[in-house]
């Protein structure tokens, strides 16, 4: 199910890509920060991916200590 979530977010933020490759009207300062936005989100993403990983392993640990 987390690989649902994961590919449904990739697929919103090459949307964002594309539509700054397929606009021709957009300004160039515009374009650059919505490349930069997407990036940023990516990795806040991953970093929050890994962190929730990481404590529901602490968890397991836990449980089974318990």
């Amino acid at each position: 199910m987390a690989d649902d979530e994961d590919q449904l977010a990739e697929n919103a933020f090459e949307t964002l890509v594309s539509i700054t490759d397929k606009s021709g009207n957009l300004r160039k300062d515009l374009k650059q920060d919505i490349l930069q936005s997407v990036s940023t989100i990516r990795k806040v993403f991953a970093k929050m991916k890994t962190q929730l990983e990481n404590k529901c392993k602490e968890n397991k640990k836990t449980k089974r200590r318990v």
